[in-house]
C-alpha cells in the first residue's frame, strides 16, 4: 500500500490500466478503482481518491488472493467501498472486497464450490451498509447463476441459487 501527496501521477508503465471504474464523492471528489495488468501473469486493484482539482489524495494498492485478477464492480457503502471481480489461478473464483473510505482492506471473500463455471462476481448493488452482488461465468454460455446477500460488517451473509433452464 502506498499513500499519495496531492499532485499529478501517473499509473507506470503506460499501457497497463485495463479499466477504471469511478464513484461520484460529490463536491468533485471522485473515488476511482482501477484494475492494473502486467501482462497474464500478475494485476494489482488500486483505489486512487482524487479531490475537484483532480489531483490523487489517497492512494491504496492491492495485490489480492491470486496473481491475476479481473475489477468488475466498484460501489459506495456507508463505511467504504466494495470491490468485485474475479481471482484466477489454478482455480478461478468470484471475489468480494470492502474497504474503508481511504481503500485499506476490511475484508476479502470468495465464495467457493460454485456450480455452472461461476467464477466472476459481475454485478454489485448497495444501499447503505447492504449489498447484492451475482455471479458471472467468464467467456462461456451456463445455465445457472448466483445471488449473494451482505453486509459491510460481516460481508456474504446469503446466497441463493438462479436457474434459467426451464
Amino acid at each position: 500500500m502506498a499513500n499519495a501527496q496531492p499532485g499529478d501521477h501517473a499509473l507506470g508503465p503506460s499501457g497497463t490500466a485495463r479499466g477504471f471504474i469511478p464513484v461520484d464523492l460529490g463536491m468533485g471528489q471522485t473515488m476511482y478503482a482501477i484494475d492494473r495488468n502486467f501482462g497474464f501473469d500478475s494485476s494489482w486493484v488500486v483505489l486512487a481518491r482524487a479531490n475537484a482539482a483532480m489531483e490523487i489524495e489517497e492512494l491504496r494498492a492491492h495485490r489480492l488472493h491470486t496473481a491475476l485478477t479481473f475489477l468488475n464492480g466498484f460501489a459506495p457503502l456507508d463505511d467504504g467501498y466494495l470491490v468485485a471481480g474475479s481471482s484466477y489461478g489454478f482455480s478461478n473464483y468470484p471475489f468480494v472486497m470492502k474497504t474503508d473510505f481511504i481503500g485499506s482492506v476490511d475484508w476479502y471473500m470468495t465464495p467457493i464450490d460454485l456450480e455452472y463455471g461461476q467464477d466472476q462476481m459481475n454485478a454489485v448493488f448497495t444501499s447503505g451498509a447492504n449489498f447484492t452482488c451475482y455471479t458471472y461465468p467468464g467467456g462461456t454460455f451456463r445455465n445457472g447463476m448466483y445471488r449473494f446477500n451482505g453486509n459491510a460488517s460481516q460481508g456474504i451473509q446469503s446466497g441463493a441459487e438462479i436457474v434459467t433452464d426451464f
